[in-house]
Order: C-alpha cells, then sequence, then structure tokens
C-alpha cells in the first residue's frame, strides 16, 4: 500500500510538472524569439488559408518553433481567422506575437506603376494592364465592351471606350478588371472637367451651334488623337 501511494505521489507531482512547463511554455510563447531564420524574408499567405497551415508554413520557412503553439494562440487571441493574404516582409527572428500582429494587419500593398499612352484604344490598355499583371486582360476587354458595365458607370456608348484616359497608374497585382476601368474612367472625368471649366465658352458654342454634348465631343477627340500624334497638327484636323 505505501508502494502504491509513493507511486501515486510520484506520478501525481511528475504530472504537475509536466502541466506546468507546458503552462510556462504556452503563457511565454508569445514572446519568445523562436525558428532558424535570420534577416529579412518574404512570406506570402494565399487567400484562405487556415491559421494551421499558416504556423505550418512560418515553421517551415524558419520563422517560429511549435506551430500547434501558435495556432492554439491564434484562437485564444480571435485571430485564427483574421489573417489577411498578402506578400509579406518578415524581419527575423521576432515573435509569434509580432508574426500575428503583422498578419492580422495585412502585407503592406505592392503597387504597380501601370502607364497609359495616347491613342491607345480600350482592347490595346487592357494587353497594357494585362502584361503588368495588374489585372487579366481578357476579363478586363469583355468587361470594357459590356453595355450594362457602360451605364452603371453613366457612360453614353456601349463600351468605355473613349473614356480611359491615358495616364500613369499606380495599382495591385491581381485588381479587379472592374476597379482598374472605374479607376480610368474616374481619371477621364477629373481631367473632362477642369477642362470645361477652362473652354467653357467653346463647349457652349459646339452646343449651340452643332448640338454636341460631352459625348460628342469625346468621340471628335477620340478621332482627332487617332489621326495624328503630333499635338500642333490636332488643331487643324479637328477643324
Amino acid at each position: 500500500m505505501m508502494r502504491a501511494f509513493r507511486v501515486f505521489i510520484i506520478t501525481t507531482v511528475a504530472g504537475l510538472a509536466v502541466v506546468g512547463f507546458l503552462a510556462y511554455k504556452f503563457f511565454t510563447y508569445p514572446e519568445r524569439f523562436g525558428g532558424t531564420a535570420q534577416g529579412k524574408l518574404e512570406f506570402v499567405i494565399a487567400k484562405g488559408e487556415s491559421a494551421g497551415h499558416v504556423g505550418n508554413k512560418l515553421h517551415r520557412a524558419g520563422l517560429l518553433e511549435y506551430p500547434t503553439l501558435f495556432r492554439l494562440y491564434a484562437s485564444q487571441r480571435g485571430a485564427a481567422s483574421r489573417f489577411k493574404a498578402g506578400r509579406y516582409e518578415i524581419n527575423a527572428p521576432t515573435t509569434p506575437r509580432a508574426l500575428i500582429d503583422m498578419l492580422v494587419k495585412g502585407a503592406a500593398e505592392e503597387l504597380i506603376a501601370v502607364t497609359v499612352p495616347e491613342g491607345k484604344n480600350m482592347l490595346e490598355v487592357a494587353e497594357i494592364f494585362g502584361a503588368a499583371k495588374v489585372t487579366d486582360a481578357k476579363k478586363m476587354a469583355a468587361k470594357g465592351m459590356d453595355a450594362a458595365f457602360a451605364r452603371t458607370l453613366g457612360l453614353p456608348g456601349l463600351s468605355v471606350e473613349g473614356y480611359l484616359f491615358p495616364d500613369t497608374y499606380k495599382l495591385a497585382a491581381g485588381t479587379d478588371p472592374e476597379k482598374v476601368l472605374l479607376t480610368l474612367v474616374r481619371r477621364h472625368r477629373e481631367v473632362y472637367e477642369e477642362l470645361r471649366a477652362k473652354h467653357s465658352d467653346n463647349l457652349a458654342s459646339l452646343a449651340k451651334r452643332l448640338q454636341w454634348g460631352d459625348a460628342e465631343v469625346v468621340i471628335m477627340a477620340s478621332i482627332v488623337e487617332k489621326e495624328t500624334g503630333q499635338p500642333h497638327e490636332r488643331p487643324r484636323i479637328a477643324q
């Protein structure tokens, strides 16, 4: 009986020691630097990845120890379902708390500068954004030729042709075609309103003599632009 009692005491103490050790590990885990990586690393989270999957990837990248503890800690903080997809630059070594704060906040959006030259039609503009990996060129072209989409932007024609202003734009990779088109159309409107204020008398004259509205002015401007690449020739062609 005494032997059984000693065994019970020993196993209980050992069990408490293990529990205490695990509790210590869990409660100090968030602030402990872990992993084997050193320096700046690039880490990518795809859309829809779970906290467990992210933890395993971080472990394989040498950015943390104990991916299971990472998942439990993320769940305890209510952050497990809030990781944002993106491309991150991480300075190693780092702590689980810092990693979770970063992944919940989201990666700094990497913007791609794309220049649309003058004289390009809608299909050519779509190809430019497609080549820059900003969006899918075919989807952008199809959306640009969608009359219903053009109406949602308040455009009078059957497409967005003529309303994609040539300029330099900065957009993230994988941007929805609708957002790209909306950005270009908005820029067109900004510039057109500036020109309207500057040339209000000329626009009023066109409206009176030819019954031209904004749509006719844009069509004529597009025709003139396609006729020549020389700015000094445009007034004569327009006449």
